[in-house]
């Protein structure tokens, strides 16, 4: 896939400044694990469903499948002068691509999940957080992260008539 250099300019703008607990901390949630301990917590408390979890689930299997059809370098590869301010290895198969952006993705998509289901739109800031904080830390461009957004959005819509 394309590497824009604006997109790289941008990241390097971004990571001056010192941000970098922040941006994990708003993106922890949406790491596998925790994100599956969420995921738990409110299928227990009766707030989301098992048809809600096995959307998300599928959500996720669809964003790996397009990762591996995509491939594209997450942004400290392709450029020195990023940092991975993760602190993450991104070396297994389901780690190693960009694009889309997972966190983007699955933010998107539980916060409309969620909204819906606490009729609360405050929520959707949620991903617009997550996403910058993907691109702060540089493992995600700008394309990765909107294309996360978009896809997560789509699959809503498309699976919004089923969510119970």
């Amino acid at each position: 896939m394309l590497i824009n250099n604006f997109e790289l300019k941008l990241i390097k703008n971004i990571q001056n400044n010192n941000i970098e607990l922040v941006s994990r901390c708003i993106s922890f949630p949406f790491n596998t694990v925790s994100f599956i301990v969420l995921c738990i917590i409110l299928y227990f408390t009766k707030i989301f469903s098992l048809y809600n979890l096995f959307f998300l689930a599928g959500g996720s299997l669809f964003v790996f499948i397009l990762k591996i059809i995509f491939k594209r370098s997450r942004p400290y590869n392709c450029d020195n002068n990023i940092a991975n301010k993760s602190k993450k290895t991104h070396l297994d198969i389901s780690n190693n691509y960009s694009f889309p952006s997972g966190h983007s993705f699955i933010s998107m998509l539980f916060t409309l999940m969620l909204s819906k289901k606490l009729n609360n739109k405050y929520l959707n800031i949620i991903p617009v957080l997550v996403g910058f904080s993907r691109i702060y830390l540089g493992v995600h461009y700008l394309t990765d992260v909107i294309f996360g957004f978009i896809f997560g959005y789509i699959y809503f819509n498309l699976i919004c008539k089923y969510l119970k």
